[in-house]
C-alpha cells in the first residue's frame, strides 16, 4: 500500500500489532469509552497519513456503503 517492502518478520509483527490493537480498542468500547481513547489515536494517525486520493476513496466508501454523509 505504501510501496515499502516488508520482511516476513515485519509483516508478522504488524499483523500481531493489528490483533492487539483490535483487542484493546474492543475492550475500551466494551467498557463504555466514548471519545479520546486508543481508537481516536489510531484513526487520527491513519487519516493524517492518507493521500488526497485515499481520502476521496474513504469518503466514497463511507457514503456509498454506510450511508453516512
Amino acid at each position: 500500500m505504501n510501496g515499502l517492502k516488508r520482511t516476513p518478520d515485519q509483516i508478522e509483527q504488524r499483523q500481531k500489532l493489528c490483533d492487539e490493537l483490535y483487542w484493546c480498542i474492543k475492550n475500551e468500547i466494551d467498557m463504555g469509552a466514548r471519545r479520546g481513547g486508543l481508537l481516536d489515536e489510531v484513526l487520527d494517525s491513519f487519516v493524517y497519513e492518507l493521500s488526497d486520493k485515499e481520502v476521496d476513496e474513504y469518503e466514497d466508501l463511507v457514503v456509498n456503503q454506510f450511508g453516512i454523509d
